[in-house]
């Protein structure tokens, strides 16, 4: 999901049950946040909402502000305000993949050591911090809402915090089985958290015998609400010794209106295979619901619809970026869509309330890609590449889905593959919503690891090599940049006058940008 593909320990954890029972943790006596209440936004989420409360922005994933000053006319005069040093502790993607946020006076960021970060918005200055000194594969990131702060505890569970002091509410620590682990960052509504699984953690990677499960929680205990079961299949495709899959890297599109939450998924393993069962074939069939976008009623976790990108993938591509809702514009000629991607190096459009393709367009380079076997003595060059296409989450505004690209040839036989990280590139791209035509193109000399975000005229993003783009909405000319002292891979926020870059691959600090008093 992220910026390379480094050596994970693979050490299997032992197996458990997946009891539900005991898997909350309560923590000491703290001051009691707010209550939940189902079905609503909660109130600080509420009150900040011309900030970056929420991971991509706002509940549809936009990943646009409007609230903000900065545009096209002031860019170039962003300074920077203040650094925050972040964690000595690499995970195997970085220092940190989060997505800060923003609510009022206060910034919250987590490092790739599971370190929570509260500071003053203004001065840069720590207000608290809560360390657990756990290491995890990632992403991970805060979630906000009613008074408390969820986050990553590792790739273990989730950890429940008083936002105004640190102070631990209460813990879930799911039962994991093999190599599965919890590596995505939270999101609140009403009265659940929502998280997953993934079959990949610092125990390893895609171990058999690991599946991916979707989560909500109560929001005041941590005790589950529901759960979904991402592989359609008790006993995995036909070998639970060989095979693993799904899960959900990103936080869940929710749509109240609709009573629906949105995940993108994971893919399914061994990729492409194994010398005894190359090409998948210890896994016959589509393995649902891997590399599909799942539509699940947001109080009870049932099924609605689900459309599934890739059938049977054999190229470790996920379709795992959270979806974005696009809403009905009559003016513009749209319906209420799901826009999903991943790195199938696809971006697709389906009807909300059916799941229904409405389009599908392919984005970047594309060579082999249609392949349903490869040779087991020869090496096949494919792309978008085993971290290539579409690895980071898209934006919208005004009619047009903005799209970070990488184009990373990797090489399959098949039972094995090799990404070619060093001639990895990066694009962006911007699509027209209503049939997913190409508006512009604008390559990058390095890969768009850093997702893209849309404030006013401009649309902001990042590479891997730690410059910071604006680029003209209107036909994607690169206007200003900025240059981090570290590569990017985790998304950029932006709220009024401030821009925070997250910088977390040779460094590990948070910067702020901020426009001069007056602008």
């Amino acid at each position: 999901m992220v910026l390379c593909l480094l050596a994970v320990a693979c050490e299997e954890a032992k197996e458990s049950t997946r009891d539900a029972g005991a898997a909350v943790k309560e923590a000491g006596p703290v001051a009691e946040p707010a209550t939940p209440r189902p079905g609503m936004i909660p109130s600080d989420v509420a009150a900040h909402a011309h900030d970056w409360p929420l991971p991509n922005g706002d509940y549809d994933n936009t990943r646009a502000s409007a609230a903000s000053a900065i545009d096209s006319s002031n860019v170039d005069e962003l300074r920077e305000a203040w650094r925050l040093p972040l964690g000595t502790k690499s995970g195997p993607f970085g220092y940190v993949t989060a997505n800060p946020l923003i609510a009022g006076d206060s910034v919250y960021v987590q490092d790739m050591q599971s370190t929570v970060y509260c500071v003053d918005r203004e001065t840069g200055v720590k207000r608290w911090t809560h360390e657990d000194d756990a290491t995890t594969v990632g992403p991970n990131g805060t979630a906000l809402g009613w008074g408390r702060l969820y986050a990553g505890i590792g790739d273990t569970g989730i950890v429940a915090l008083a936002a105004n002091s640190g102070e631990e509410l209460w813990r879930f620590e799911p039962p994991l089985v093999k190599s599965e682990g919890v590596d995505i960052q939270p999101i609140v509504f009403g009265g659940s958290v929502f998280v997953a699984t993934v079959p990949a953690s610092l125990r390893g990677l895609y171990s058999g015998g690991s599946r991916g499960l979707l989560f909500a929680l109560d929001a005041v205990d941590g005790s589950e609400q529901w759960r979904f079961d991402t592989v359609a299949s008790d006993d995995l495709w036909g070998d639970p010794i060989a095979n693993a899959g799904g899960g959900a890297w990103y936080p869940p599109l929710i749509d109240p209106e609709r009573g629906m939450t949105y995940w993108g998924t994971g893919n399914p393993a061994p990729f492409p295979g194994v010398k005894d069962a190359p090409n998948g074939t210890s896994r016959p069939g589509d393995n649902l619901y891997t590399s599909s976008l799942v539509a699940l009623s947001l109080t009870g976790g049932s099924l609605a619809w689900y459309h599934q990108e890739r059938a049977h993938d054999l190229f470790d591509w996920d379709f795992q970026n959270s979806p974005m809702r696009v809403r009905a514009d009559a003016e513009r000629g749209l319906p209420d869509l799901v826009i999903g991607s991943g790195k199938t190096g696809t971006v697709v459009a389906v009807a909300a309330d059916s799941g229904k393709l409405v389009w599908r367009s392919e984005v970047g380079e594309h060579q082999n890609d249609k392949l349903d076997a490869l040779p087991l003595d020869a090496w096949t060059t494919v792309l978008p590449g085993a971290l290539g296409g579409v690895l980071t989450a898209t934006a919208y505004a005004d009619g047009v889905v903005y799209v970070p690209i990488v184009d990373m040839p990797t090489d399959y036989s098949g039972s094995d593959f090799l990404p070619d990280l060093a001639n990895a590139r990066g694009a962006i791209s911007a699509l027209d919503a209503r049939d997913g035509m190409l508006l512009w193109n604008t390559e990058l000399p390095a890969p768009a690891y850093g997702s893209v975000l849309v404030v006013n005229d401009l649309l902001l993003t990042s590479d891997g090599n730690g410059r910071v783009y604006a680029l003209a909405r209107e036909d994607g000319r690169i206007l200003w940049h900025y240059d981090a002292p570290g590569g990017i891979n985790a998304p950029l926020a932006v709220a009024g006058d401030l821009l925070l870059i997250p910088v977390g691959v040779s460094a590990s600090l948070l910067i702020a940008l901020r426009l001069p008093p007056g602008d």
